[in-house]
């Protein structure tokens, strides 16, 4: 029995694994040897199965011979071995082979789960990358979609420490996850020769190798310096990550989850419509912007394993990958990030699933500051700017309203002869600039927009108030020319009049106390909350009576603009202007309308006068018509509210406390900002449990 043992020993360093694994089992009756058996039929068997992958030369016929032989052997097994980890480990890369052989992708996920509980991180990069090779019809699907990116995901993640290591320090995680990683590749390291891999001849990793690069043969082994082996493996794989992050880029272009829009209508009865058909409810709201962030972090993957760097791409294959990462982060902004339709906005759900996806947050940042405040600014074009607004304030992210008030700031020109007579005449100047108030600069409106964020970071509400309402007043009066009909810059723009209203809900020098929609308070405020909550942003309390009439003039501009803005929707019908689009932005202004008239009553017969107009429009806001009286428009906005089952009217308190004008039930009551992030983190705890 030791004789068989050394000899099986001595060829399985020679490489000869299944001569190796014969002679093992002649001494079947001692488990070493039965495991010594299995060991080297299991070597051949992941060689076969590398170069299949990796190669596309794999012999299903030898591999089911391989297979039949492991049969054999594990009708060793003993009490004992199967209790032995490493044995049972053996027995699921036979299941694994076996269910590859038979194309089953519910076993081989099965295996997947198997080695990642047991941390056999070399088995289970195996089985992911059999999992991935083998095709199906279901790649239309969404949720087939679902798990292949979540094991490209995985893939990148085990990869990962290989990729970037340079075995030069002393981690010794590092060190073991690379050594599975030339586990995989079957590789393996010469004792007492650290800087020396050996590679089996039947590997066709051999092949890329290079014939120069061989400094020694031993057996059927072909040895080579572990520098050279390791620059193989890693173009190798960038080669093989960069066809399958290019295949979830193209044809994840045709799942309606990750690239339309939701239907307004559900359900909808228009068979040509091509937006994405599902009933919004949170689930599935959650679905559907989980497989979008899990797509965007696979197709960033492209950078986090330097694909595009050291060389690991062609050059052409490097700007596919530029255009191909720029087009998935407008995709993501443009169908998850942005506001959509009322009963689909849940703006907890997206800035939760934007921070737990790793990096997101920081591309979309990186995006904006690059692209729509870099090769894309335009001052006269009122699109980009309005979205970098919204989007800052949607992510939280103070780094991109910084660049963007920085870079319109710099935006003017100087008047050639600083006379005043040319500052008064305007005419002449192009759309979008304006003459500065000393009439010696011509500067964009958009500085307007920037004034409005800087005196509201410093706490000049009223000021920042006027700068808003300044903007929104000029550009519906060029709706056309500074590109508001672009895709979703109309409803940016409705995004800044739902703010800047609210807003002066806040200046009203004698009410303490107001009505919003909860989602106006994520939307907008979450950011600046500290400041809203204050109770000293409001107007100057020496002339009550001039500032009470300023303050009934300011609102009423802004009743005035949300009235102004539906008429040019409903009776000119822009044809640029996508109709679901158009009739989202008029629901959403409908209820600006009925806000103003919650929170100031003095408008409620100015706004039925407007709604009787409007009957024999039903379809658009059908919900409001025939409603006389203020408390039943209000219960009809609290109740589309909740359709999204996370809005609601709440009152606001900021201080003190005075009579409630309308008796909505259950609405919640926030005194300061502390109230409204406690109640925060309650609904996100909800949304931690679908």
């Amino acid at each position: 029995n030791a004789q068989f043992r050394v000899a099986a020993e001595h060829l399985r360093s020679l490489g000869k694994f299944e001569e190796a694994s014969t002679m093992f089992a002649r001494s079947a009756d001692h488990e070493e040897n039965v495991m010594g058996a299995l060991q080297c039929l299991l070597e051949l068997c992941k060689i076969y199965v590398l170069n299949g992958i990796i190669m596309d030369t794999t012999s299903l016929t030898e591999l089911r011979r391989l297979l039949d032989k492991t049969t054999e052997v594990t009708k060793f097994e003993s009490q004992s071995l199967k209790g032995s980890r490493q044995w049972n480990m053996m027995k699921e890369e036979i299941r694994l082979y076996s269910a590859y052989v038979n194309r089953d992708l519910d076993a081989i996920q099965q295996c997947i789960r198997f080695f990642n509980e047991c941390k056999g991180h070399a088995a289970e990069c195996r089985a992911i990358l059999l999992w991935l090779k083998i095709r199906t019809n279901a790649d239309n699907q969404a949720e087939y979609w679902r798990e292949k990116l979540k094991y490209l995901l995985r893939l990148s993640k085990l990869a990962h420490p290989f990729m970037e290591s340079t075995r030069n320090g002393d981690n010794t995680e590092e060190k073991e996850a690379c050594k599975d990683f030339e586990n995989v590749f079957c590789v393996r390291e010469m004792e007492d020769h650290q800087n020396k891999r050996q590679i089996p001849l039947q590997n066709s990793l051999i092949n890329n190798m290079g014939e120069n690069n061989v400094i020694d043969i031993t057996g059927d082994w072909n040895v080579y310096n572990e520098r050279i082996v390791r620059q193989t493996i890693i173009q190798l794989f960038s080669s093989y990550m960069y066809e399958f992050i290019w295949e979830a880029g193209e044809k994840c272009k045709s799942i309606p989850d990750i690239t339309s829009y939701i239907c307004y209508w559900w359900p909808c009865e228009d068979r040509t419509c091509q937006r994405h058909h599902m009933e919004p409810t949170r689930e599935n709201l959650h679905r559907r912007l989980s497989l979008a962030c899990l797509h965007y972090t696979v197709i960033q993957q492209l950078d986090v394993l330097e694909l595009t760097r050291k060389r690991r791409l062609k050059e052409e294959q490097k700007q596919d990958a530029y255009h191909l990462q720029k087009f998935w982060t407008e995709n993501l902004v443009k169908y998850h990030v942005r506001y959509q339709l009322p009963k689909a906005s849940f703006p907890e759900l997206m800035y939760d699933h934007i921070n737990r996806f790793s990096d997101v947050r920081g591309r979309i940042s990186e995006h904006a500051r690059k692209q729509w405040l870099g090769d894309d600014l335009q001052a006269q074009y009122f699109a980009n700017l309005l979205k970098c607004m919204f989007v800052s304030l949607q992510l939280q992210d103070e780094k991109i309203i910084n660049k963007f008030c920085d870079e319109i700031s710099k935006s003017w020109y100087p008047v050639k002869n600083g006379s005043t007579e040319e500052s008064a005449n305007t005419k002449g100047l192009p759309i979008g600039f304006e003459y500065n108030k000393k009439g010696d600069k011509v500067v964009p409106i958009a500085v307007r927009l920037s004034k409005f964020i800087n005196h509201l970071k410093s706490g000049k509400m009223i000021t920042a108030i006027i700068y808003a309402k300044r903007f929104i007043a000029y550009a519906l009066r060029f709706t056309d020319e500074v590109n508001l009909l672009a895709d979703q810059a109309l409803g940016d723009l409705v995004s800044l009049m739902e703010f800047t209203t609210s807003l002066a809900f806040f200046t009203h020098p004698e009410r303490y106390d107001f009505y919003l929609p909860r989602s106006y308070l994520y939307d907008y405020y979450t950011e600046f909350s500290e400041n809203f909550f204050s109770g000293n942003l409001r107007l100057s309390s020496q002339d009550d009576e001039r500032n009470i009439e300023s303050h009934r003039n300011l609102i009423w501009d802004f009743f005035w603009q949300a009235r102004h803005l539906i008429c040019i929707l409903v009776d000119h019908k822009p044809i640029d202007l996508d109709q679901q689009i158009a009739l989202i932005i008029v629901r959403r202004l409908i209820r600006v309308l009925v806000l103003i008239c919650l929170n100031e009553p003095s408008y409620e017969a100015q706004l039925v006068e407007f709604l009787k107009r409007c009957e024999d429009k039903p379809h658009l806001f059908q919900n409001y018509l025939n409603k006389t009286d203020m408390e039943s428009l209000a219960k009809t906005l609290d109740d589309e509210l909740k359709e999204t089952d996370f809005d609601c009217l709440v009152r606001i308190e900021l201080e003190g406390f005075s009579e409630i004008l309308l008796d909505i039930a259950k609405m919640p009551v926030y005194k300061t900002d502390k109230s409204f992030h406690q109640q925060d983190r309650i609904f996100n705890d909800r949304i931690e449990c679908l």
